[in-house]
């Protein structure tokens, strides 16, 4: 088998039972204003994202769900303990894929979020399986997080800078514009090789608050000294690098006074630098993604 030609995927999984054969009834209602009350049919296609927000999945970019598990499909490989939670690495003969497994009590929820968020800055979920007490969300398989970016031993240039927040920012943005807030942090902002930069965990999304945007500039600031500084302290540029480039502090400054994702994604720093053409520069992003992928400490397991 051409290995080169395999997608990976993630599956999250619950260590109860999963061999029952009948499938969690859920209803597709939002979960804090129904009960469960309906069982998803033999492949229910729910497209609920209908943004005409630049990266929004179109009305036809569906999430199928299928009564069972996903093991006559998928051969699990490894779990990962370290990308925003636990996380199968799973392969089929043709991909690998990343596999999130949800309780019942879990399942009502995240699904809806799962289905609700349908944005190119968010991890892709590719179908999901029901059995009588899980939820299987079958992803896009991406196996870095923020925090080994953060972690590795280089520092990004200007150019990777804004690369990442630029990509971060897109998603960030548009849960502004739905009115959805979003538990941001280094462990759930994931990348792939080719230096895409993605959102995941959709199962931590709220509906916003009137606190929600100033929480979330919060978490901004958070990422941002995190990637400028390599720790976790409060907003202050502490290394030289960035003395050369005034935009960059000029953002970081930004991220303590911002009223709104919106504005620090129009703040000059990101009109400068992290773009190519239309889009943002991933592929200034190959060398640092390479270099956190071959540094990172790991946990994981390999799975029976």
């Amino acid at each position: 088998m051409d290995k080169s030609s395999m997608r990976l995927t993630q599956i999250f999984i619950n260590p109860k039972n999963d061999d029952a054969p009948s499938e969690i009834a859920l209803s597709s209602a939002h979960p804090t204003t129904s009960k469960l009350r309906k069982k998803v049919p033999l492949a229910t296609d729910t497209g609920l994202a209908t943004s005409r927000h630049p990266g929004a999945v179109s009305p036809g970019g569906l999430l199928k769900t299928w009564p069972g598990s996903p093991w006559e499909r998928y051969r699990k490989v490894l779990k990962w303990h370290d990308l925003g939670g636990d996380v199968l690495l799973a392969v089929s003969s043709k991909e690998r894929v990343n596999i999130r497994v949800f309780s019942e009590q879990q399942a009502e929820k995240s699904l809806f979020w799962f289905r609700q968020i349908r944005h190119s800055s968010f991890v892709t979920a590719l179908e999901a399986f029901t059995t009588n007490k899980l939820l299987y969300i079958v992803l896009e398989e991406m196996k870095i997080t923020l925090s080994h970016v953060i972690t590795c031993s280089k520092y990004p240039d200007r150019q990777e800078l804004g690369a990442i927040l630029g990509q971060i920012l897109d998603g960030v943005v548009y849960l502004e514009k739905e009115g959805i807030e979003h538990a941001l942090g280094w462990n759930n902002v994931l990348f792939n090789l080719s230096g895409e930069a993605k959102i995941t965990n959709q199962e931590c999304c709220q509906t916003a608050t009137r606190e929600s945007r100033s929480r979330t500039v919060s978490r901004i600031a958070h990422i941002t000294m995190g990637l400028m500084n390599k720790d976790d302290k409060p907003v202050g540029v502490q290394r030289s690098q960035w003395l050369s480039c005034p935009e960059a502090i000029a953002f970081a400054a930004a991220t303590t006074s911002a009223r709104s994702a919106t504005e620090l994604l129009e703040h000059p720093f990101l009109t400068m630098y992290g773009r190519e053409e239309t889009d943002w520069d991933k592929g200034s992003l190959l060398g640092l993604i390479s270099l956190a992928d071959t540094e990172a400490d790991r946990e994981y397991h390999y799975e029976e």
